[in-house]
């Protein structure tokens, strides 16, 4: 690298002064850097663009989703809580059978009682 050293710095010092005798020349290159500049940022904020919106897409997306669970979910639970009442309404129900058939059972009870009773005093009133 020393070895370089002093033809770079020939190098530089001929640009140097090529830049301070032609000022066309120095213009001609802040351009040409500012354009290349200018070029590489917008290629840059293109591709930066394109992600955004990628991404602004993907969450759209993705909150329709959510917005569509949250509706699904919803309903479940307006379904539940029917089922519920349905269910609720088949327990009264099944208890106020349930308290019908004992009362029935009750009554056929008391009946195979009167019945046993008559056929035990039927031998005895018939002698």
């Amino acid at each position: 690298m020393d070895a370089y050293l002093p033809m770079i710095q020939s190098i530089l010092l001929d640009w140097y002064q090529l830049t301070v005798a032609n000022p066309e020349y120095a213009g001609a290159v802040a351009i040409a850097v500012w354009l290349l500049t200018s070029i590489f940022y917008s290629i840059r904020i293109y591709f930066l663009k394109k992600a955004n919106a990628a991404l602004v897409k993907m969450r759209l997306g993705l909150q329709a989703d959510l917005e569509a669970a949250q509706q699904q979910v919803q309903s479940s639970q307006a379904e539940l809580a029917a089922s519920v009442q349905q269910l609720a309404e088949v327990q009264t129900a099944a208890e106020a059978s349930a308290q019908r058939a004992a009362g029935l059972e009750e009554q056929v009870v008391a009946g195979n009682r009167q019945l046993i009773d008559s056929i035990k005093l039927w031998p005895t009133s018939s002698n």
